[in-house]
């Protein structure tokens, strides 16, 4: 991996604001409803960017981030819409691994389109985007390496949720899987309020000829139906391992 992909998933895991760092909250931007404005207030934001805004939401709110502990600044990230999605994640890290992601937008049908895509390019990238056959193609489990990705698509309860982790280290032994290391951003039921963002897990291989949700999860320490990122994946219609084309 590239070093300008791992200073940018170090970023996101720690932003560092007030007088210790705290991991980028997860915005999940179907709630919010939202796909204008400034890219940092819609979940597609860079680390910096979410840290300059934080500052200027400060200043307006006259806090000083340096007299909050860890959990504070969490919450005020949160209550002030600031955090990162799943795919703007994911954009970022493709485009600081790959560099000059350029990407097929179906929604680009006329010229005033293309030209604000040209412009707001991960602003109008979602999971569909990423998972399109013209932006990446599936790979089976064996083929997996750093900068690919896991997509879910209509996922939980209501079947209206996509979701994308990407892909951050692989270790083989003898040509074969062991473990796949992820980050994505993502929020489980027991993470309230404030408690979600960006974080990391790992894949344990077990059986490189199974699924891939039949291997060994951990995320939070959490395995098997306690870990919620393989609980939810598991109602997805469909679980996807692919790879830029």
């Amino acid at each position: 991996m590239k070093e300008k992909t791992i200073k940018l998933i170090n970023d996101y895991l720690n932003l560092p604001l007030g007088a210790q760092n705290v991991s980028c909250p997860y915005y999940n931007n179907k709630k919010k409803g939202s796909r204008i404005g400034l890219r940092v207030l819609i979940g597609k934001g860079l680390p910096q960017e979410i840290i300059d805004e934080a500052k200027i939401f400060a200043i307006k709110q006259k806090i000083n981030l340096q007299n909050l502990t860890n959990d504070e600044l969490k919450k005020f990230l949160v209550e002030n819409n600031l955090g990162i999605d799943c795919s703007g994640l994911v954009y970022h890290l493709l485009n600081a691994e790959f560099g000059n992601l350029k990407l097929f937008y179906p929604q680009a049908k006329n010229i005033f389109r293309k030209i604000i895509i040209k412009m707001r390019p991960v602003e109008n990238t979602s999971v569909l985007i990423l998972h399109n056959e013209k932006n990446s193609i599936e790979i089976n489990l064996n083929e997996i390496q750093t900068g690919n990705f896991i997509i879910s698509l209509n996922g939980g309860s209501q079947k209206n949720y996509n979701h994308i982790i990407f892909i951050e280290k692989v270790v083989k032994e003898n040509n074969v899987v062991k473990q796949i290391d992820y980050i994505h951003s993502f929020k489980w039921p027991e993470d309230g309020l404030y408690n979600h963002g960006v974080r990391r897990g790992k894949i344990e291989i077990t059986d490189i000829n199974k699924n891939i949700l039949e291997q060994n999860w951990i995320e939070k320490d959490k395995t098997g139906e306690n870990n919620w990122t393989l609980t939810y994946l598991k109602t997805a219609e469909k679980v996807k391992i692919k790879k830029l084309k």
